[in-house]
């Protein structure tokens, strides 16, 4: 699929973006700029559509800390060490000196802090640590966006690119002229056409990019890894 970036010379006058296309699957047409759709993609993903997931997360959090309060830890059963021991370091003694302890020092050292800045008791333990599992929530769910805003555009179409790819194969003949830009072509439409049919939508000028993109890289790392013809 070399040079299937570069299409036929179209004459002067002619305007790069408006030269007519085919199709792909009664939707967008291809070679023509689109903008019946401006957000960058159709589906799920988005920056709309991830605040959404957050505040939907965070109002969660919300109801369940509310619907669970006061029935975490029962003091004299399971809970009294976690207590006892916090309230004993806020007094100054040690740990592993004064205070017998087998597990690691940072739980027990931060909760000893919190009592001795707020004064020991369950609500400021409970406070304490709502705040840490918040941070901890929160430093996740930054990573997670990192992690998925380092993948390329065309990478939650990957398995439609794959499909895609060896149908334009099959389909399109060794002996055919101007086989690359044709197995594009072909490729292309049909990737838009499983997206217009799962999102119910047109695809946008910026999706249909991401696309030919994932369509020339993925063809070239199944080419190179031998599988292109499987």
């Amino acid at each position: 699929m070399a040079g299937a970036n570069r299409g036929p010379d179209r004459g002067p006058g002619h305007e790069p973006g408006r030269e007519p296309g085919c199709r792909a699957g009664g939707g967008a047409e291809i070679g023509t700029e689109i903008d019946t759709d401006p957000s960058p993609s159709a589906g799920i993903a988005g920056p709309r559509a991830a605040r959404l997931r957050t505040a939907l997360l965070l109002l969660l959090a919300v109801i369940l800390f509310c619907w669970s309060r006061g029935t975490w830890p029962d003091p004299l059963v399971d809970f009294g060490r976690e207590l006892y021991v916090p309230w004993r370091l806020s007094l100054g003694e040690a740990l592993y000196r004064d205070i017998a302890w087998q597990d690691g020092a940072l739980p027990p050292l931060w909760n000893g802090l919190l009592f001795r800045v707020f004064g020991a008791g369950l609500s400021v333990l409970v406070a304490g640590n709502v705040l840490v599992a918040a941070a901890v929530a929160g430093l996740l769910l930054w990573l997670l966006n990192k992690l998925y805003a380092s993948k390329p555009g065309w990478a939650k179409f990957e398995g439609a690119i794959i499909s895609g790819i060896k149908f334009a194969e099959k389909e399109i003949g060794d002996d055919s002229s101007s086989k690359g830009l044709k197995r594009l072509d072909s490729a292309l439409k049909y990737v838009i056409k499983v997206h217009e049919e799962a999102t119910g939508k047109r695809a946008s000028s910026k999706v249909i990019a991401d696309i030919r993109e994932g369509i020339q890289i993925t063809h070239n790392t199944l080419e190179a890894a031998g599988t292109l013809k499987k």
